[in-house]
């Protein structure tokens, strides 16, 4: 496995465009502050996304939902070049059964050679485009009790790994594992529908990774010490750059977004590393 490290994203610009022909698989990292409840502007959402934004308890959930929803409209617009609220949706096949509840796709005229990924969690929407299929997964680190539920279900490699680990390593540990995993099986369009010891995704020398697939480690920037997040794609996909997008992103009037309001991810990955 490898990670991107000491990325460094240019400053924002809001006339900034996908460049025409651009290969690179483009990572989008947003932070949202956790207890925020103001909501984006929703008229950008269709109404499927509107009612599920609506459903959600608590206030700060809601939002983060809505931010991370207008934000990938909006990326997903700029690579596009229409507005946020005309880009369309689809589910593709499900992997494991054929039924219409695999993996998001764009739907209609949009390019379904265009692949995306999105994932938020308290804190943190991150959101990949690419021209192969791509999985991402954000999480915040959990508590040590949390963590250590989660280990039996691991494969049996993973969980050896983890066992020679301190307990004070263990929550950040279990959580840059499971995004590893959740990445890769929204990748491959399965999702938590494949058994998760299915797959070994450590990182310890000599352990193979799942075949033709390259899974790695995100930097969360501010965020490094309060989660974890990961990339998986195809083993034969160009190395991926990362980009920071401003905090107000998706709040901002939706006239400037239609020039794509990104700032370009021209950061490669640094150093590689485990």
């Amino acid at each position: 496995m490898t990670a991107l490290t000491d990325v460094r994203p240019e400053p924002a610009d809001p006339a900034w465009r996908p460049p025409p022909g651009s290969r690179r698989p483009a990572l989008w990292l947003l932070r949202q502050a956790a207890h925020r409840t103001d909501m984006p502007p929703l008229g950008e959402l269709d109404a499927a996304e509107r009612t599920r934004a609506a459903r959600f308890v608590h206030a700060p959930d809601s939002a983060l939902y809505a931010v991370a929803h207008v934000a990938l409209r909006r990326v997903l617009a700029a690579y596009l070049r229409i507005s946020p609220a005309d880009v369309r949706f689809a589910r593709d096949s499900c992997p494991s059964c054929g039924g219409p509840h695999g993996r998001p796709v764009l739907d209609g005229a949009s390019p379904r050679t265009l692949h995306f990924s999105l994932s938020h969690s308290p804190g943190l929407v991150l959101i990949a485009v690419a021209e192969a299929p791509v999985g991402v997964d954000v999480e915040r680190v959990r508590s040590s009790e949390a963590a250590a539920i989660l280990v039996p279900s691991l494969h049996p490699a993973e969980r050896a790994e983890l066992a020679r680990l301190p307990d004070e390593q263990l929550p950040m540990a279990v959580c840059c594992l499971w995004t590893r995993k959740e990445a890769y099986l929204k990748g491959i369009g399965t999702g938590l529908c494949r058994e998760l010891d299915a797959d070994c995704l450590g990182e310890r020398a000599g352990v193979e990774g799942p075949a033709g697939w390259t899974v790695r480690n995100v930097h969360c920037g501010p965020g490094q010490r309060s989660h974890a997040a990961a990339v998986a794609l195809p083993a034969a996909a160009p190395e991926p750059v990362l980009g920071l997008l401003p905090d107000l992103y998706a709040y901002a009037a939706p006239a400037v977004h239609e020039l794509g309001g990104l700032s370009a991810p021209t950061a490669p990955a640094g150093r590689t590393g485990r």
